[in-house]
């Protein structure tokens, strides 16, 4: 008898839950994270730290001269930070990027600082 090869998936019974399920040779599965997942994927404080950052960023555009650019700093940080696995070098750049933008508003860096701090303990 010649063993029977499975590329496949066999289930008998029970139930079957994924988010992503890849089945076969070379098979890949992939999630979609959303803004919203941030936080259940990365920690609800860099969710939240990341709101405060574009709140003070709104609140404050009048007083930095590139706030269009530093809020669009902010979506890469979310685009990089709802990845499998955040390239560090990419949002820790980002970051510092950001916070030599906002050094002259003190409740801007200080959020900015504190986003740092809480996605370095992440990544």
């Amino acid at each position: 008898m010649h063993p029977v090869e499975n590329n496949g998936l066999i289930m008998s019974g029970g139930s079957f839950t994924a988010e992503a399920v890849a089945i076969g040779n070379r098979a890949r599965a992939v999630k979609k994270t959303t803004y919203r997942e941030l936080g259940e994927n990365n920690g609800d404080d860099v969710a939240r730290l990341l709101a405060e950052v574009v709140e003070e960023l709104r609140q404050h555009a009048t007083e930095l001269p590139n706030s269009v650019e530093l809020l669009d700093a902010t979506d890469t940080v979310v685009r990089e930070m709802t990845k499998r696995d955040p390239n560090a070098l990419t949002v820790n750049a980002i970051l510092g990027r950001i916070a030599a933008g906002v050094q002259s508003v003190g409740s801007t860096a200080a959020a900015v600082a504190a986003l740092s701090e809480a996605i370095n303990g992440i990544i």
